[in-house]
């Protein structure tokens, strides 16, 4: 989280799980490789959800762990 800056997030190539993002003001913004390897689930109002990896595999496995949430007000 972070009030007054950029945020800048490092993921390990094997994370596979949600990603949340919200914002008031700037739009977000994935590396290349990153949104290669994400689906897009929502985005509206300044918040944006990916899923990285396979969405139908890790659901398969009931998979419940990895996710990321972030959140920038003016950042």
């Amino acid at each position: 989280e972070s009030t007054l800056g950029q945020l800048c997030i490092f993921l390990p190539r094997t994370f596979h799980g949600p990603l949340g993002f919200s914002s008031s003001l700037r739009a977000v913004r994935l590396s290349p490789e990153l949104r290669r390897a994400s689906t897009p689930l929502s985005e509206a109002d300044g918040a944006a959800r990916w899923f990285v990896g396979g969405v139908a595999a890790w659901l398969a496995r009931g998979e419940r762990g990895d996710q990321v949430l972030l959140r920038a007000d003016f950042g």
